[in-house]
């Protein structure tokens, strides 16, 4: 009785503020949206082939680094009762700071690595840029033990101010050096990674007088403390890092390796702006799935609480899919307009608009997978998860020799055809999980389809926009009222199925955003 009360008084407490932790990120993404676009606006399309680079540097490293200690200390066995701040900090303590030895490790091999290549190509300014990013790369996992007892003392306020200020930083250094310096671009990209991993760092350790207070005078015990379970889960999911980072950013390896400079920023324009849905909404509402399905502590024997569970489930990937359908619809047809309005000609005549129509019907599998595999990672126990590593290996072999193949044939959009078959691989197996984690007469995949209502009227939005823009280029005018026609069209398109949305799909939204979604059993 006590364990069902406190497990649903902890979903409560993470899905309250979520309506709010949501608003808050979009407002933050928009914010540093609009310096985005006067960096790109300065870039060339070779110049932010540079910044694909350094993105891929920080990625490896902070992925390989971190991503398998935070699932691991942030779940929570189920039916556990839920545990003091003091207890959660010896739990989590001596776990949280292995990410900080290993970062170490990875930044020193990284960094050895690629100055040595660039010295040996003469290029002593990027390796020297390589320099400063590695070590703000450093800076920044210096905090990931802060951040891990922050998240485990459900601090979420801390997170969107110091992740909200740091990458406000980042964009305004970048900005600034870019446009009143000479500095090389490379040089700018480095600056603005050292300005975010030194606010990260001093924000989230600004929790350590509280850790102090907290562990009283048992510091260096706690510091010292292993707990088994928190390891070895955490090691479960470090295998599965090391795959998930080779499904995530294969295609940009593949890039990196085989395209030139010049379809090196091309490409990441596009996935920089196509991501703008899935940093923005999709990241926060899996981070929250995840946190909620791994902290509810609902037993596979508790029938009500389990139906209550498959409920949240479905309506949040119903929820998604809306977005992602959405993006499906209205991005392809529409590319090529918003890439001249917000990044100029220079961006709009080359491949990007193409690249970017596939890739916005991608995004359908980015919303689907995001929340399926957060609760599969949340639920799954150890023994399970490393059963679960030998599929994700099959699919990462799978995915990176589509990405060769494809790139070859297809160049960019090839990457984001083998980025789709790897992303449905991954859906196909969360799914499995799911219908096996669920007893049978729980199992209900009929809910995460929107109703026929709306397929109707996105299927009739598709078409008007397919129809302007094709009539459009027949009539070959003048970009402003060519934009002017398409974009109204857009909007009352838009519109129309955004009210048939609200009237059918509404029960789903509610489950998402308000607290009455909390993962409630009855006592």
């Amino acid at each position: 009785m006590t364990s069902t009360k406190n497990s649903s008084e902890t979903g409560s407490d993470l899905l309250k503020g979520f309506s709010t932790f949501l608003r808050l990120q979009v407002l933050t993404r928009i914010f540093t949206f609009v310096f985005n676009l006067f960096i790109i606006r300065k870039l060339r399309p070779e110049d932010n082939g540079l910044s694909v680079q350094f993105h891929l540097i920080t990625t490896t490293v902070l992925f390989l680094s971190r991503e398998g200690f935070r699932r691991g200390c942030l779940r929570a066995k189920p039916g556990t009762i839920k545990l003091s701040e003091t207890a959660e900090l010896e739990r989590v303590s001596g776990v949280s700071m292995l990410p900080v030895f290993l970062g170490g490790f990875l930044c020193a091999l990284v960094c050895g690595t690629l100055v040595r290549r660039n010295e040996r190509a003469g290029d002593d300014v990027y390796a020297q840029a390589v320099v400063l990013h590695v070590i703000a790369i450093f800076l920044e996992l210096m905090s990931e033990p802060f951040y891990i007892i922050a998240h485990v003392w459900l601090r979420f306020r801390r997170k969107l101010w110091v992740e909200g200020l740091a990458t406000f930083s980042r964009c305004f250094v970048t900005a600034a050096l870019l446009y009143s310096t000479e500095w090389r671009p490379e040089f700018c990209f480095s600056a603005a990674q050292i300005s975010f991993g030194a606010i990260t760092f001093l924000g989230y350790g600004m929790l350590l007088p509280e850790i102090f207070s907290k562990a009283g005078g048992r510091i260096l015990e706690i510091c010292l403390h292993f707990d088994p379970g928190v390891l070895q889960l955490s090691l479960s999911f470090l295998v599965q890092s090391l795959v998930k980072l080779i499904l995530t950013e294969g295609s940009n390896y593949v890039l990196v390796m085989v395209e030139s400079q010049h379809s090196q920023g091309v490409f990441g324009v596009v996935t920089g702006l196509g991501s703008l849905v899935v940093r923005t909404i999709f990241q926060p509402i899996e981070e929250a799935a995840f946190l909620a399905f791994s902290r509810a502590g609902i037993s596979r024997e508790d029938a009500s609480g389990m139906r209550e569970l498959n409920r949240l489930l479905t309506s949040l990937v119903r929820a998604v899919s809306l977005i992602g359908l959405l993006a499906a619809v209205f991005g392809p047809p529409h590319s090529t307009t918003l890439l001249r309005i917000l990044y100029s000609e220079k961006w709009s005549n080359t491949e990007a608009p193409t690249v970017l129509g596939w890739y916005c019907a991608y995004i359908l599998l980015l919303a689907v997978n995001g929340v399926t595999e957060a609760f599969v990672h949340a639920v799954l126990d150890a023994r399970s998860l490393f059963s679960s590593n030998a599929w994700m290996v099959g699919v990462a072999i799978v995915h990176m020799s589509a990405s060769a193949m494809l790139s070859l044939k297809f160049g960019s959009v090839g990457l984001i055809l083998a980025d789709g078959v790897g992303m449905c691989l991954r859906i196909a197996f969360s799914m499995w999980c799911i219908r096996n984690h669920f007893p049978k007469h729980v199992v209900n995949f009929t809910h995460i389809f929107p109703s026929l209502r709306t397929l109707l009227a996105l299927a009739a939005a598709c078409w008007i926009s397919w129809f302007i823009h094709f009539s459009l280029l027949v009539a070959d005018m003048e970009f402003l009222p060519s934009a002017c026609i398409e974009i109204a069209t857009a909007l009352l398109s838009a519109s129309g199925v955004l009210f048939v949305m609200y009237k059918s799909e509404r029960a789903a939204w509610e489950m998402v955003l308000t607290s009455k979604s909390s993962v409630k059993k009855e006592e």
